[in-house]
């Protein structure tokens, strides 16, 4: 943010450090032609949850619980708040998933579903100039230090070296999936009240998936951990990932709470086939218009099963 003192004091800098600022100088200074920085998971949001949603979270306990969830798109805490809970925690390893996910609040709160939309899938349009100078007062300070930097200062200027497409390909991946109840012309109006009202508590914590139970304070109703376990059985590191929902289900999720560990994404059966649900009181849920079947997978927390042993890995 600008410091209004350097008008007076020009040897000050003129910015106040933060983590925005690092990761503004990380956008600014990445090669655009890089083929990484259009498919990296941990430095480019998804534009919408690429999952399918609306088909199995309306079940999950959401209303006036407390949620914490994974999701640099923000849909899955987004879809809490349409929910009803109160209390939301959007945990992820993607150091911008709160500017983005403000960015779309933001948006949703100052256009009407048409133009959301027409936005929304706008390479041009989504971080330009215009868009933002719209939505910019329904920012946190944080978040107005990071869009500014890059769209007031780069996008606006006459020797801007970074359009607001270029910015598209270095902040998103993926397309628009909108497999939300919220993102529905119906249900529109309704989340743009409820986020209008303000009548519930965002936060915003940034940690790689070890560190969750350290990070998230107290305990949940609802744990959303969409695929990750896809990116981590990948690096061969599964029993790591078991380790730390132990560590989230003794430590973290209130007594009859649950906790979505897995979707599969894939649909390749990792996840059965290593048998680390049997652990727990579990179910599945086929997710309808997928083939092969994608399955939802879901750990109950109940009297019987209070805690688990990491000895029963």
């Amino acid at each position: 943010m600008l410091k209004t003192d350097y008008i007076n004091n020009p040897d000050i800098d003129l910015y106040e450090d933060s983590e925005y600022d690092y990761l503004t100088e990380k956008v600014l200074t990445k090669d655009i032609d890089e083929e990484n920085c259009i498919n990296c998971t941990v430095s480019a949001c998804y534009i919408t949850s690429n999952e399918n949603l609306e088909n199995y979270m309306y079940f999950m306990p959401l209303k006036d619980k407390r949620v914490a969830t994974v999701g640099s798109s923000g849909d899955q805490a987004l879809n809490a708040i349409y929910y009803g809970s109160k209390d939301v925690t959007l945990i992820d390893a993607n150091p911008y998933s709160r500017a983005f996910t403000e960015y779309k609040i933001a948006m949703i709160k100052n256009f009407d579903c048409n133009k959301f939309h027409k936005i929304l899938t706008s390479k041009k349009d989504l971080f330009s100039w215009i868009t933002y100078r719209q939505i910019s007062h329904d920012l946190s300070k944080d978040s107005q230090r990071f869009w500014d930097k890059l769209i007031i200062e780069q996008d606006n200027s006459p020797n801007s070296t970074l359009s607001s497409e270029d910015m598209y390909r270095i902040l998103i991946q993926d397309y628009p999936f909108c497999s939300s109840e919220f993102y529905k012309f119906e249900n529109y109006k309704k989340m743009q009240n409820v986020l209008k009202s303000g009548d519930y508590n965002l936060s915003f914590i940034t940690a790689e998936l070890s560190e969750f139970p350290m990070k998230l304070d107290g305990k949940y109703d609802s744990i959303l951990l969409s695929n990750i376990y896809d990116y981590i059985y990948d690096s061969l590191d599964s029993e790591k990932f078991e380790k730390t929902i132990i560590k989230l289900y003794n430590d973290n999720l209130s007594e009859d709470g649950m906790i979505q560990v897995y979707y599969d994404m894939k649909r390749n059966g990792i996840w059965k086939r290593r048998n680390f649900y049997t652990n727990f009181d579990y179910n599945y849920y086929t997710v309808e218009g997928t083939f092969p079947p994608t399955r939802v997978w879901f750990i109950n927390k109940t009297k019987d099963i209070d805690k688990i042993d990491n000895m029963q890995l």
